[in-house]
């Protein structure tokens, strides 16, 4: 249970991360 709980969180946590990267590497690109 936990691990399907943390699985969520992972992907939810690498999304964000994604998006971060994105915009910063938007930014530079600018």
């Amino acid at each position: 249970m936990q691990g399907g709980g943390s699985s969520k969180i992972d992907i939810q946590h690498s999304k964000v991360k994604l998006t971060a990267r994105e915009r910063i590497e938007v930014l530079l690109d600018h």
